[in-house]
Formats: C-alpha cells, sequence, structure tokens
C-alpha cells in the first residue's frame, strides 16, 4: 500500500491511515510466535476462518 504524496483531504487521509494501521496490527509476525500484534497485546486469538469471514 503506498500513500498519496499530496491532494488528500483530511478524512480521506485519516481513513487510508487507518486502513493501513488495521492491516498493520493484524498481520502474523515470526518473533510474536506468528500471533498478530492485536492478539499480542489484547491478549486474544482470532481464529482464521473469523479473520477470512468464512
Amino acid at each position: 500500500m503506498s500513500f498519496p504524496a499530496y491532494g488528500v483531504d483530511y478524512d480521506q487521509g485519516t481513513a487510508i491511515v487507518d486502513h493501513a494501521v488495521d492491516r498493520l496490527n493484524h498481520r502474523p509476525r515470526k518473533t510474536l510466535d506468528y500471533r498478530t500484534p492485536h492478539e499480542a497485546y489484547y491478549g486474544t486469538a482470532e481464529s482464521l476462518t473469523v479473520a477470512l469471514g468464512s
């Protein structure tokens, strides 16, 4: 995902950043034993079917 260099209003900009943050926080990390930062911080575990929306 790339961020636009210019020409984005505030509401669009915050939506783009929020989307990027959500993607990063829900990506498994090897250093966290393949848990996501969200799971590690909140102590929860999402099943793969929930994450995929099945």
